[in-house]
């Protein structure tokens, strides 16, 4: 999800604005992984399970795991079976 489906106002300002979501190509996000709005995961890249992606991951072909999510690997391919 892209979107907390409401608004929350403090002192007549928005504070929790839409942002998008941005998954490449051949993208392998592992299991109860979340992936919160503004987040964006380039081509090639793993996501570890159970990690937080909450930002703009810069680099392809990378694996990414951890709370929040960090680089852990470069130059990396998978392929499914």
């Amino acid at each position: 999800m892209d979107t907390d489906f409401h608004f929350i106002v403090i002192d007549n300002e928005k504070k929790n604005n839409r942002e998008s979501v941005s998954i490449g190509n051949s993208v392998w996000i592992c299991c109860d992984s979340i992936i919160l709005k503004g987040s964006y995961i380039p081509d090639g890249c793993i996501i570890g399970a159970k990690s937080l992606v909450n930002k703009k991951l810069g680099k392809i072909n990378s694996l990414y795991a951890g709370n929040p999510a960090s680089l852990k690997k470069e130059n990396i391919s998978w392929k499914e079976i």
